[in-house]
């Protein structure tokens, strides 16, 4: 029969209530407590190796070394009383739970999301973030008992993501993890991935990089390959169906534009792509987005075969509208 009072048993507990705590969010007075617990006899210490050493054998989970104890994102209290209920010294010995420590009872999710010319999307997703698909675009998302996982294939996305245990991970190539909570627009153009943040900041990890990222800012991947002519300048409210342009050449402005018009505008001057353009414009708009283009730089907007060619008014759109 176990005696609780002995020695063995007591450094046993209390190594079994230092494991469940520190997978929870712990504080500076934490750790320094559990190192100084862990230093006073060499007992605990070794209670608490064996701990990490047995659960690691049971649950198949690569654990940090004892030094260093994991901090995971779950709530202080569930992560001691789900730790201490999983971990418990009877008979001598050490029962240990089957169910990794660091894994969410969230429901699953596997599936894939594509929008079509002018469609815009928010799917809710199975962990409560959301995804929200621009025109013609398409990703794939895969929650698991472990892992959050999203894979933007083409296009843009807003991914407003909640906190929880698993990781958010973005599959761009590289793969970045997301901590906490947060929003960020994802874009791709099939050569490369632009990363921007709104008013928030994003902690995230690249590789073994850990980094922050500040709001209103930027990060290209890979950082040597040119995302030029895709999907990849920011809107802050495309959401809600409005494209922002801001001292944007015309060129640019037409190919995002494009990409929600059932009546898509052309140039017939190569050279008017160069022009810089200013302004808001709802999604699909092309009709007000051609006659504010046209009004502002004096050009002539020709309406034929479902299309809309801006020209200058010297040229052959004025000849063809009988001048």
């Amino acid at each position: 029969m176990i005696n609780p009072f002995s020695k063995d048993e007591r450094v046993r507990r209390q190594a079994a209530r230092w494991f469940a705590r520190l997978q929870g969010p712990s504080t500076e007075e934490d750790r320094a407590r559990f190192d100084e617990w862990r230093a006073r006899d060499p007992a605990n210490a070794a209670a608490f190796a064996r701990m990490a050493s047995l659960w690691q054998a049971s649950a198949g989970v690569r654990l940090p070394s004892p030094s260093l104890p994991r901090v995971a994102p779950m709530p202080h209290r569930l992560a001691w009383a789900t730790g201490f209920a999983l971990i418990l010294a009877i008979g001598g010995c050490l029962l240990v739970g089957v169910a990794p420590p660091f894994v969410s009872t969230g429901r699953a999710q596997d599936l894939t999301v594509a929008t079509g010319r002018g469609e815009i999307r928010t799917v809710k997703l199975a962990d409560g973030s959301s995804l929200t698909l621009d025109s013609q675009s398409a990703a794939r998302i895969s929650i698991d008992r472990r892992d959050r996982r999203i894979r933007l294939d083409r296009g843009r996305a807003r991914i407003a993501w909640v906190a929880e245990q698993r990781p958010l991970t973005l599959d761009v190539g590289e793969t970045i993890e997301l901590a906490g909570a947060g929003t960020i627009d994802l874009s791709t153009n099939g050569r490369a991935y632009l990363l921007q943040t709104g008013a928030g900041a994003v902690v995230m990890t690249l590789g073994s990089v850990r980094r922050a990222l500040g709001p209103n800012a930027a990060l290209q991947i890979p950082p040597g390959v040119s995302a030029e002519g895709g999907n990849v300048v920011s809107d802050p409210d495309w959401p809600d169906g409005y494209l922002d342009f801001r001292n944007e050449l015309l060129g640019s402005v037409l190919d995002r534009a494009n990409r929600y018009a059932e009546t898509p505008i052309e140039l017939g001057d190569p050279a008017l792509a160069k022009l810089r353009i200013t302004g808001r414009y709802r999604a699909g708009d092309t009709r007000g987005l051609a006659a504010g283009v046209a009004a502002a730089f004096d050009l002539a907007a020709v309406y034929s075969d479902g299309r809309i060619r801006l020209d200058p008014k010297t040229g052959r759109g004025q000849k063809k509208n009988g001048g």
